[in-house]
């Protein structure tokens, strides 16, 4: 049925609910975003040590922010946390909380002023009752590196390629008990 009730004369029955409020500031005279969130899933939730409780509620919240340092360097930081005592019927994983950090940096000191590199670090990290209702799990927390360089290459195209790196995928827990997974990419964006 999803997450949050995909039929639609369920819609006001188990609700999905979230907020966002952005603070448009900054620090040292230059631009930032400050964001603090929230959600509530009404939606039946199973506790992880009880699964005879069915009937409780998921909720979370986050913040995050973004910051011009230089006129060519930007930082960026996020936290989400979730009730880490339930999960929904369906689902055989559950996060406490996830974090990240990471920077980028454009493209001037190498000649290429409408180019970015970026670079970002963060953690999923799973809840405690998570592991302790698995006795075989290892549920560590995984990891990811992420790194992009955007270049423009006109006023219209932009190519982003990408490459990222999970150490420890799936919390150690993965099916296929990988190490880690490198995943290339690019991205094209088009303006008109």
């Amino acid at each position: 049925d999803g997450d949050s009730g995909s039929d639609p004369e369920d819609l006001f029955n188990t609700p999905f609910i979230a907020f966002q409020t952005n603070f448009i500031g900054g620090l040292f005279n230059r631009p930032g975003n400050y964001r603090i969130y929230g959600w509530k899933n009404m939606t039946e939730h199973t506790k992880w040590i009880d699964s005879g409780s069915s009937e409780n509620t998921g909720y979370g919240f986050g913040i995050s922010f973004d910051q011009e340092l230089t006129d060519i360097v930007g930082v960026f930081a996020r936290f989400g946390w979730q009730n880490p005592e339930v999960y929904l019927a369906g689902e055989s994983f559950s996060l406490e909380s996830s974090w990240s950090i990471g920077a980028q940096m454009g493209g001037e000191p190498w000649g290429r002023e409408n180019d970015i590199f970026a670079i970002a670090f963060g953690q999923a990290i799973p809840s405690d009752d998570y592991k302790d209702a698995g006795a075989n799990l290892k549920a560590d927390p995984e990891s990811h590196l992420e790194a992009y360089y955007s270049i423009q290459l006109n006023d219209h195209l932009t190519l982003s390629p990408d490459i990222q790196i999970i150490w420890n995928p799936y919390g150690g827990d993965a099916a296929l008990g990988d190490k880690a997974i490198f995943v290339g990419g690019a991205r094209a964006q088009i303006d008109f």
